[in-house]
């Protein structure tokens, strides 16, 4: 059976210490997974996905996403991990009495029922099912964008960031050690994408990615331990 994932690493220039860590799969393949807990410790492939409250810490599972996560085989199940039960999905990008247009990204069945990935600045899950009708979507995981106001302090701060890219059909998840935000826009131009199809997920420390490369299993960009609400992850690898 063929492997429908690629595993790469790219540098800016060849003396950058650490790469970003790039897989590239098809959008039918890519879904989010509430998990609780941190991604290294599951047996997906796959990035940290979108904000989250912790209020008890960050060595405990989550209280509640704060960005829409949304697969539509998870309608209506829960998660239970370390006596905290969560629903899967979660419809708003903030909390429901105070939602936030954001930067969404998600993935929909087209006329031709191809799965299609996309972007729109949504506030609710609601948003996206108005304008794609919910039983064409297949799943949307809140972010943000690459405007300084986004981010505040951070923006010019050399953390570790997440993302999700896409251009046509495929989907690229990444991570890397250390960017400014100004400079990981320009690292995905010049990876040949477009930092209008990328959405920018949660960073710092809760920067992880697992997958399996030349029969070795890769943890990057470090190894975190910090416990995430969701993960963008690979429906099937084979």
């Amino acid at each position: 059976m063929a492997i429908n994932y690629t595993y790469s690493t790219w540098k800016r220039i060849p003396a950058q210490l650490e790469p970003y860590h790039i897989i590239r799969t098809g959008a039918s393949n890519v879904k989010p997974e509430t998990i609780l807990r941190p991604v290294h410790n599951t047996t997906y492939m796959g990035i940290n996905g979108g904000f989250f409250a912790a209020d008890e810490g960050y060595n405990r599972p989550p209280t509640a996403s704060r960005s829409i996560a949304w697969a539509e085989e998870d309608e209506n199940q829960t998660i239970t991990v370390e006596g905290r039960t969560l629903s899967k999905n979660y419809l708003y990008n903030g909390t429901s009495a105070n939602p936030l247009s954001r930067k969404t990204f998600f993935i929909y069945r087209n006329s031709s029922g191809v799965s299609t990935p996309a972007y729109m600045y949504a506030s609710s899950a609601n948003d996206v099912f108005g304008n794609y009708g919910k039983a064409n979507v297949r799943m949307i995981v809140g972010g943000t964008d690459f405007n300084e106001s986004s981010w505040g302090t951070s923006y010019n701060l050399p953390l570790k960031r997440t993302a999700v890219s896409f251009q046509g059909t495929s989907v690229y998840l990444m991570v890397i050690a250390s960017a400014t935000i100004p400079v990981l826009r320009s690292d995905i131009e010049n990876m040949g994408l477009s930092p209008t199809n990328t959405v920018i997920l949660d960073g710092s420390n809760s920067t992880q990615m697992n997958v399996e490369a030349n029969g070795q299993w890769i943890q990057a960009p470090r190894l975190s331990d910090r416990y995430v609400f969701n993960m963008l992850r690979l429906r099937n690898a084979f």
